[in-house]
C-alpha cells in the first residue's frame, strides 16, 4: 500500500482499502450488498498464494514472460 500511495496517489490506496474492508465486514451491509464475509487468512491466501488467480498467478507470469521476450527482441534488433 505504501508503494501505491507514493506512485499513484491516495485515491488508489483508499479504493483498495475499501475493497479489502468490504470483503471482511460485508456481513454488516444491507441486503443487496451483504455476504457472509471472509476471514483475513482466506483473503491473504486468495491474494498471494493461490496459483491460478492470485496476485502472482498465471496471468502475471505469462505477461512477465512476454515482456522479457520483447525486451530481448528489441535489444537484438536495436544493435
Amino acid at each position: 500500500m505504501g508503494v501505491i500511495l507514493r506512485r499513484v496517489g491516495p485515491e488508489m490506496s483508499m479504493i483498495a482499502t475499501i475493497f479489502l474492508l468490504y470483503n471482511i465486514y460485508s456481513n454488516s451491509f444491507p441486503y443487496p450488498w451483504n455476504h457472509p464475509g471472509f476471514s483475513i487468512d482466506y483473503l491473504i491466501g486468495k491474494i498471494y498464494v493461490e496459483s491460478e488467480a492470485a496476485l502472482f498467478g498465471l496471468v502475471t507470469g505469462v505477461s512477465l514472460k512476454y515482456v522479457v521476450y520483447f525486451t530481448i527482441l528489441s535489444g537484438v534488433l536495436g544493435d
